[in-house]
């Protein structure tokens, strides 16, 4: 039985075939014959995509269900595959992203609320700062034909967060954290 969500999640994602069977651990044979209707996912394959979606099982066996809102993938990445944690920020985007999406460095920006000034005032802004500059780990947007994703590799976990196609890519905000756009990444071949 084909499943409709199963099939929304990749196009929400915007990966083509090879990078979602990459990304979710499927045999590319095996998820080519799903796509074509002539064979059926294996229940450890089901579990997988739930795990790294962090969906129940019923999200892909019953199509009435809605998808969530937003979907994000946590996915721990196999460190023997990458030299080390620098050069796995780097060989990530080029594997699941490569040269159809347009990647755009970001930082994380503070935006300053009532509660942060009164805080930063009785602390001497400590509190805020401490927290601003525990994570030096980079964030990256990906965009391509409106779909626009947050990446971010943090102790071996690699998150990407689904975004409103209508955010504003210079500026915008996801999961508590605010972001600002800082430029194009650029490859070296």
């Amino acid at each position: 039985m084909k499943s409709a969500n199963l099939n929304s999640i990749q196009e929400r994602l915007g990966l083509n075939d090879k990078t979602f069977s990459l990304l979710f651990e499927i045999p590319r044979s095996e998820w080519q014959k799903y796509k074509k209707g002539e064979k059926e996912l294996s229940e450890t394959v089901r579990k997988n995509i739930c795990h790294f979606c962090n969906l129940e099982g019923r999200f892909l066996s019953d199509d009435c269900i809605e998808l969530p809102k937003n979907i994000v993938v946590r996915k721990e990445l196999k460190k023997a595959r990458y030299r080390n944690i620098l050069s796995a920020y780097i060989d990530v985007l080029k594997e699941y992203f490569g040269s159809h999406w347009q990647i755009y460095s970001l930082v994380k920006s503070r935006k300053k609320t009532t509660w942060s000034f009164i805080k930063d005032f009785f602390t001497g802004g400590t509190s805020s700062i401490n927290n601003e500059f525990t994570d030096f780990t980079p964030y990256y947007l990906v965009e391509r034909d409106g779909i626009k994703l947050l990446v971010h590799v943090k102790n071996w976990i690699l998150e990407i967060y689904e975004l409103s196609p209508t955010i504003n890519m210079n500026f915008f905000k996801c999961e508590k954290r605010f972001f600002k756009n800082v430029g194009l990444v650029k490859f070296k071949n």
